[in-house]
């Protein structure tokens, strides 16, 4: 009877402690978040990312040639290999004057260059 009690309070401790981190997802980020992603268009304003991507977070600011530059992060956790192990995919989203200028790679800040956004 301990015995139950005691697998039946570890179990719901476990549970309390599960959340999206830790989904069953098999993709990695690209794959997982593919249709969203195709909707993704340089120019396009913070709200409308948070509408492809309601999870998104703000990660930081710097400045580059004194102008200001923000992230904004998407994350994905998923299994992967063998006998699975947890990897995590980030993807940046970089926004200069209310608009997004580039996208990619954590920590890939923009150059000065690219803080202008051109219409062909």
């Amino acid at each position: 009877m301990r015995t139950t009690i005691a697998i039946t309070a570890l179990l719901a401790a476990l549970s309390g402690c599960a959340n999206h981190v830790y989904s069953l997802s098999y993709s990695p980020i690209t794959k997982e978040y593919a249709q969203q992603l195709d909707q993704v268009e340089l120019g396009m304003s913070k709200p409308q990312l948070r509408t492809l991507f309601p999870s998104v977070v703000t990660r930081g600011q710097t400045a580059i040639g004194g102008q200001q530059v923000e992230a904004m992060e998407l994350s994905h956790n998923y299994w992967t290999g063998v006998g699975g192990r947890l990897e995590q995919d980030q993807l940046w989203f970089y926004f200069h004057n209310g608009r997004l200028i580039k996208w990619g790679r954590p920590n890939d800040w923009p150059e000065p260059r690219e803080l202008v956004i051109r219409s062909s």
